[in-house]
């Protein structure tokens, strides 16, 4: 297996792709539920999962600032001082619950 390596991601781009996920996951949900025959129950149930996964998006984000406070407040992460970038990072993949 091949080693990706290690990557910088500063902290702001994550929330700022995290936000644009979210606001297009809704605007198509928004497109489908004024186009559908969906009744309201399942439009209902559409919110509902948008809202869960934004919701876990979210926490995702909260989980790793966090985590760089922490490297900061133990003199781990001298690279996270800088505008709440964490180094080495994993890619984070934001996958939909089932």
């Amino acid at each position: 297996m091949a080693e990706l390596g290690h990557q910088t991601v500063e902290f702001s781009t994550l929330v700022s792709r995290a936000a644009e996920e979210s606001f297009l996951s809704l605007k198509d949900l928004m497109e489908i539920s004024k186009s559908s025959d969906q009744s309201d129950s399942e439009k209902k149930i559409s919110l509902l999962k948008f809202i869960v996964k934004t919701q876990q998006r979210m926490l995702r984000l909260n989980v790793l600032a966090k985590w760089c406070q922490q490297l900061d407040v133990f003199g781990l992460g001298s690279e996270s001082r800088l505008l709440g970038e964490c180094k080495p990072m994993k890619k984070l993949e934001f996958s939909e619950a089932a």
